[in-house]
């Protein structure tokens, strides 16, 4: 054949047309192979844990090297491309998973925050403040002006007791 047709070659490999690989010649097949094999290493460094399909494709490699029965490349190139796929469609599926529990994990995100929001606008426990920020100030400032806690007492017309726990704060 004048032009290399690598998914013509697959074709021919999974309906195990030996007529028509033997078209191909033993080049285009190790070719193919080559093919097969840089495009399952990609795959491979994407998902780390397929010893055994590597292992697979070296012997392959070594027999196509050493034996040139074009049968055995064909069902091994067919072999190849079935686990490929099925990694392949293991890859989607943990993407799809993956999505899924990001999607999830945002919700929930979301959802802790609407309650936070919520749970800022319910009312504290315990007897609300009597004294503003502005009126611990204007105690504190009179103290320290040279006034002591009795006299900023009767000023303000609060307890000595008060007066000391403002200037604490």
């Amino acid at each position: 054949m004048a032009k290399f047709d690598f998914e013509q070659m697959l074709l021919m490999a999974k309906d195990a047309n030996q007529d028509g690989l033997k078209e191909f010649g033993l080049d285009f097949l190790a070719e193919a192979f080559v093919m097969l094999y840089n495009r399952y290493d990609c795959d491979r460094v994407e998902r780390p844990r397929y010893d055994e399909q590597i292992y697979r494709i070296n012997e392959l490699r070594r027999n196509l090297l050493e034996n040139e029965d074009q049968s055995l490349l064909t069902s091994r190139i067919h072999d190849m491309e079935r686990q490929l796929t099925e990694t392949e469609m293991e890859r989607d599926n943990l993407q799809d998973e993956n999505e899924e529990l990001e999607n999830t994990l945002h919700r929930a995100r979301k959802r802790i925050a609407e309650l936070e929001q919520k749970l800022a606008l319910v009312p504290k426990a315990g007897r609300p403040d009597k004294y503003d920020a502005k009126f611990r100030t204007e105690v504190r400032s009179y103290y320290k002006a040279g006034h002591t806690y009795r006299e900023t007492a009767e000023h303000f017309n609060i307890s000595t007791n008060t007066v000391s726990r403002f200037l604490k704060d």
